[in-house]
């Protein structure tokens, strides 16, 4: 959301509060979460101008709502820099955690800072996209043969939606997808756990995290900045009450039912995009149990 301003904000109100006028403005409810506990429920603020003369008020009214005006900006700026301090902790700790499972230097990788060599930094990056895009196309493999279609697609559906249910423990979830992959020939040299910690590196609060790094180490060491593509495709984690968020995937199964005459081509596809999505499903729920 951008940041309210000015023009946004409500009208300043006159009000009696302990036999003097004060001057209050209600908190637009877009950026309550920015006063008080952080729960919303602070409404509004209020200021005294010390008497309890209508008309003095009322000529005081402009200079204090302003300097009300000024807090909500302030109030908004704050929870921006502490909202974007948090993404950063959680960003390094997705990347450190993808470096460890993949042992990327033996475990001795650089600290993700502009101070450190800008072509260490980037040199990272990139072996880590490699392997991420590396997991992607294991995971991509098409099943070759239609009876092969047929057999796995009931035990796809009856994945997803245990998975969209989330009444399993993951493990249970990886070995019947193990199984269902062995039967439609798919080979991957990646493990689930590192398949989840790619996708993870290559969501956008981590990609972003990255960008906004090598720039800065650029611009520090006099480097020419980074030039990165315009937009960010991965999953879409997000930071709520200093935690991580995921996104649901929800694969409608009767999308994917077959017709007895169903084009195998078109069986083919329909099968692997459900295979996708459920593989998808079940690495967000690797993910969600271990980022918490």
């Amino acid at each position: 959301m951008d940041q309210l301003t000015w023009k946004d904000y409500p009208n300043p109100t006159i009000v009696w509060v302990r036999n003097k006028w004060s001057v209050r403005v209600s908190i637009p409810t877009q950026i309550r979460h920015c006063f008080g506990n952080g729960s919303g429920t602070t409404s509004n603020r209020t200021k005294s101008t010390g008497t309890p003369d209508r008309a003095i008020a009322e000529r005081m009214k402009h200079d204090l709502g302003n300097k009300i005006y000024k807090e909500f900006d302030e109030a908004q700026k704050a929870y921006a820099n502490r909202g974007d301090a948090t993404a950063n902790f959680h960003a390094i700790k997705i990347i450190h955690e993808a470096a460890t499972e993949l042992d990327y230097k033996n475990g001795s990788f650089p600290d993700l800072i502009p101070d450190t060599d800008y072509d260490v930094l980037v040199a990272m990056k990139n072996d880590l996209d490699t392997l991420a895009n590396l997991a992607q196309d294991s995971r991509e493999g098409k099943p070759e043969h239609a009876e092969t279609h047929l057999a796995v697609l009931p035990d796809l559906a009856l994945l997803q939606k245990a998975t969209y249910e989330d009444t399993e423990p993951p493990e249970s979830y990886a070995h019947t997808l193990t199984q269902i992959k062995d039967r439609m020939n798919i080979t991957g040299m990646f493990s689930l756990r590192q398949q989840s910690v790619l996708i993870q590196h290559q969501s956008k609060i981590a990609q972003s995290f990255w960008q906004d790094l090598l720039t800065a180490a650029a611009l520090k060491q006099g480097n020419k900045p980074p030039v990165f593509e315009a937009e960010l495709t991965g999953i879409d984690i997000s930071v709520l009450d200093n935690n991580l968020t995921m996104p649901t995937v929800i694969a409608d199964v009767s999308l994917f039912q077959v017709k007895p005459l169903l084009d195998q081509d078109v069986l083919k596809q329909r099968v692997f995009q459900l295979y996708a999505h459920v593989w998808m499903s079940i690495m967000l729920i690797l993910i969600k149990r271990t980022i918490r």
